[in-house]
């Protein structure tokens, strides 16, 4: 008996079997929403653990912020502005972002290899890009206080979503599809 055939959308010849059929999609949002529930249910119990990572990103950010001329005073996870005071929680770590992240990469059907391209990558990028946030917002306290929350809120947190999905797409178009062109190619 021989076995059934199919062309992918590469114009590769190859026969059908269970791995070529559907990326069984609802496994895979199933599986996305459990790591993305149990990652930040990990990060709210283990809040003490992460207290160290917190007071990092307040300390960079407040030093990056006063080398630009803005007057900034760190205390653990607080900044302390000359009108306001920040303090840098969970969620101004982009941990949860970077957490949404991880998890398209995980379950995305690629290598391991393609996998670690992309958290290795991305994860640095996001902490940057939160870095950027900060800084950013800072000067918008400083510059139009009034619209200051606005851009916090909206802002950044579309910029933050954008920016998932743009890593995400690009890591597929420059990594895996990549990489799967080259297997087939061969």
């Amino acid at each position: 008996m021989t076995a059934k055939k199919t062309k992918k959308k590469t114009g590769a010849i190859v026969p059908e079997n269970k791995a070529n059929r559907s990326h069984f999609p609802f496994l895979r949002l199933a599986v996305f929403v459990c790591l993305v529930l149990i990652a930040n249910a990990f990060v709210w119990v283990s809040a003490k653990a992460i207290m160290p990572y917190r007071e990092f990103m307040a300390w960079l950010a407040g030093l990056l912020i006063s080398f630009s001329g803005l007057d900034v005073v760190q205390k653990g996870v607080y900044l302390i502005f000359a009108n306001e005071q920040w303090k840098m929680s969970t969620e101004c770590t982009a941990l949860t972002a970077m957490i949404v992240f991880v998890a398209f990469i995980v379950v995305y059907p690629s290598s391991i290899k393609s996998k670690a391209i992309a958290i290795l990558a991305g994860l640095p990028f996001m902490f940057f890009a939160n870095i950027v946030r900060l800084f950013t917002l800072a000067w918008a306290t400083e510059l139009c206080a009034k619209y200051a929350h606005w851009i916090h809120d909206y802002v950044w947190q579309v910029t933050f979503l954008f920016l998932i999905a743009v890593m995400w797409l690009v890591w597929i178009d420059k990594v895996v599809n990549r990489e799967n062109k080259a297997a087939v190619s061969v």
